[in-house]
């Protein structure tokens, strides 16, 4: 998705406008239709239409527009998440399949350059079946993307966002929270408490809990990509820090999580095969299940020096 900066906010903003205005930004790579030709499943060739950095920009506006809602739902009327849950949480769930598929089939293709010619015969089938599995995934996205359903909720969610924000805007009440300003603080270290949580992890923690320590993290970061401009200029180098750990600490969790999800994948695989009776020479694809796993305990081994680095700057 594009680079560009958020809408800039004054403190004074009030909370529905602001969660609009930042549910538009992120929903630019949703809002154009694309039109394409009929997809045959059966066919032999296929060619997509959408590209994999598209697929990429749409999983990533789908998890930010939805981290917006996570945060701004109380201040919006319930017409406005009723229309963009369900649809987001849909997207968010063929982008992710998708691009799991690209992901793992890429990686598997790097593997294959380190082989000798009998591993790269013995990982082919698992490839060749991964390539099948991604060309469904695709198809279903792009089928989903052509479909009125879409169509009808983009036009739906450009209703919604351009609107005036008083319309969609929750009736305030005397004592609740109005304007950024009241709750900008109050979200920073809510987020950082819920990263500080996880020092309670044992020195080795399973993928599955470091995959939930990243996310924490991401909330967080998605948090200053949004709102970083309202810190006062005391706390701006120390906002600007803080956000640099987080992508630090994100994408070395990211190295683990990709890791335990290739092995997962490939176990599957194994175990699929074993059950369907095909006779494919699973050893050399049991070999690129340990090199995962070996990935796995040295990126877990590490895991606490980038969260102690991201409190220490807390």
């Amino acid at each position: 998705m594009s680079k560009s900066k958020v809408p800039p906010f004054s403190p004074d903003d009030t909370l529905a406008e602001s969660g609009q205005a930042l549910l538009r930004h992120y929903a630019r790579v949703l809002l154009p239709t694309q039109k394409t030709s009929e997809v045959s499943e059966t066919s032999d060739v296929y060619e997509p239409v959408l590209s994999t950095k598209r697929i990429k920009s749409m999983r990533v506006a789908t998890r930010r527009m939805r981290g917006v809602l996570r945060l701004f739902e109380p201040y919006f009327k319930r017409k406005v998440s009723k229309a963009l849950y369900k649809p987001l949480r849909e997207l968010a769930g063929l982008t992710g399949r998708t691009r799991d598929w690209h992901l793992m089939i890429e990686a598997a293709e790097a593997h294959v350059l380190r082989c000798d010619d009998d591993g790269k015969q013995a990982i082919q089938p698992m490839i060749d079946y991964w390539r099948a599995e991604h060309k469904q995934a695709l198809i279903a996205l792009e089928t989903y993307c052509q479909s009125n359903a879409f169509a009808k909720w983009q036009a739906q969610i450009n209703a919604l966002l351009t609107a005036d924000p008083s319309s969609i805007a929750r009736a305030w009440e005397v004592g609740e929270p109005l304007r950024l300003r009241h709750v900008l603080e109050a979200w920073l270290w809510q987020h950082i408490a819920d990263v500080r949580a996880y020092d309670e992890l044992p020195d080795h923690p399973t993928p599955e809990q470091v995959h939930a320590l990243r996310i924490a993290i991401k909330n967080l970061r998605y948090l200053l990509d949004a709102l970083q401009s309202l810190m006062p200029t005391r706390q701006a180098a120390w906002a600007a820090r803080l956000h640099r750990q987080c992508v630090l600490a994100q994408d070395a969790y990211g190295l683990l999580n990709d890791a335990h999800t290739h092995e997962t994948y490939i176990n599957a695989f194994v175990e699929g095969a074993r059950q369907r009776g095909l006779r494919i020479p699973l050893q050399g694809i049991r070999v690129y299940a340990t090199e995962q796993h070996r990935l796995v305990e040295e990126q877990t081994v590490k895991w606490r020096s980038y969260l102690t680095s991201l409190i220490k700057t807390q």
